[in-house]
């Protein structure tokens, strides 16, 4: 079970590395090798039957595979700019208004983080990021798996362990930016739908 967390880590350095001059495309081939790396890891906390087992070797495999969307690898953000005072969460909100904004958003993941700033209101912020946007069924994996595995690492301490959280949190942060903003459809869809549940008129003739 240990070596199947490990190789969700691993598939979730793959994103934090995947640099933007790569295909826009290929997002999805990092996503579907850590999405996969989870459900070995969820997989096998709950059995060790072989076959999950053998699914290690088929995530370590697709980790390694996918080494050139890291060539070059995008640069992991530094603690540069951390202050004494912890930035306004809704501030990332901000940065994922604009396209292209991956880097930016990293850099200030990490700066909030190094500033003392809790992961809780974070995950917050990032899903009102996703549920403001046309996010699609992967998208949803990518937060469902980065978060699961984050909670598997909080029970941990020590650099490792601190490291392992940093990275998925800046993996799903990257996504997210990637795929940010859309035209924001569903929201007004869902409002139209809820004033046609309450009985309102849509519009007058």
């Amino acid at each position: 079970m240990r070596i199947s967390q490990i190789a969700a880590l691993a598939a979730s350095e793959r994103i934090v590395r995947f640099h933007t001059h790569n295909d826009f495309g290929d997002w999805i081939s990092v996503l579907h090798t850590f999405t996969h790396a989870h459900a070995v890891h969820e997989g096998l906390i709950r059995s060790a039957d072989l076959w999950l087992v053998r699914g290690i070797f088929h995530t370590a495999a697709t980790i390694y595979l996918d080494r050139f969307l890291n060539v070059p690898a995008a640069p992991r953000p530094d603690a540069m700019g951390a202050t004494e005072e912890v930035p306004q969460p809704a501030e990332l909100l901000e940065i994922l208004n604009k396209q292209q904004q991956v880097a930016p958003a990293a850099a200030w993941v990490i700066r909030y983080l190094r500033s003392g700033g809790k992961p809780e209101p974070l995950f917050n912020v990032l899903g009102h990021a996703l549920l403001r946007e046309d996010a699609e069924f992967h998208t949803f994996q990518m937060y469902e798996a980065a978060v699961a595995e984050y909670d598997h690492w909080a029970s941990e301490s020590g650099p490792f362990a601190e490291r392992a959280r940093e990275t998925l949190i800046l993996a799903v942060t990257r996504y997210l930016a990637s795929h940010a903003p859309t035209s924001r459809e569903t929201p007004h869809t869902a409002k139209i739908a809820w004033r046609l549940h309450r009985g309102e008129k849509l519009f007058e003739e």
